[in-house]
């Protein structure tokens, strides 16, 4: 009884989670800056992808791929196929957690697509490091400046 208890305890918190905030988080971590030279193409083979779905077992992200950000789109490539973002549809980008995700840091893209507003989020993969989020980040910065 009182094993069952406690499940009946841990689930009720966990369902609790979603209603409690487990959504997009905005917001950037302070002293984050955008690198001032970047050229275009740029193409990182190694990322993490997800959405805004709420995910609370399982992977950090949706699929794992190749990354391409020209100056007009950004393309991401993996096993089941592609997803772009014109440049032109991007209306925000930034830098932070993507809920349940506690641990990482994401490149939060958010862009207009059939007149919903949809979210994208990018990182370096596994040991990737912040080098290749910032990156992603100052170049996705770019893409949205430039249109």
């Amino acid at each position: 009884m009182k094993g069952q208890t406690t499940r009946v305890w841990i689930m009720a918190l966990l369902l609790g989670l979603v209603p409690a905030g487990c959504t997009t988080a905005i917001g950037a971590p302070a002293g984050i800056e955008v690198d001032k030279d970047v050229t275009f193409p740029i193409t990182i083979e190694k990322v993490w992808y997800r959405t805004k779905k709420v995910r609370l077992f399982g992977k950090a992200y949706e699929a794992s791929g190749k990354l391409a950000i020209s100056e007009t789109e950004v393309e991401f490539t993996h096993k089941k196929g592609r997803i772009r973002i014109p440049g032109d549809s991007m209306r925000r980008v930034i830098r932070g957690k993507l809920s349940p995700d506690i641990t990482n840091e994401w490149v939060i893209v958010h862009y207009a697509e059939e007149g919903n507003e949809e979210v994208a989020a990018f990182k370096g993969a596994l040991f990737a490091g912040d080098e290749v989020d910032a990156q992603i980040y100052s170049a996705v910065v770019h893409l949205l400046e430039a249109n």
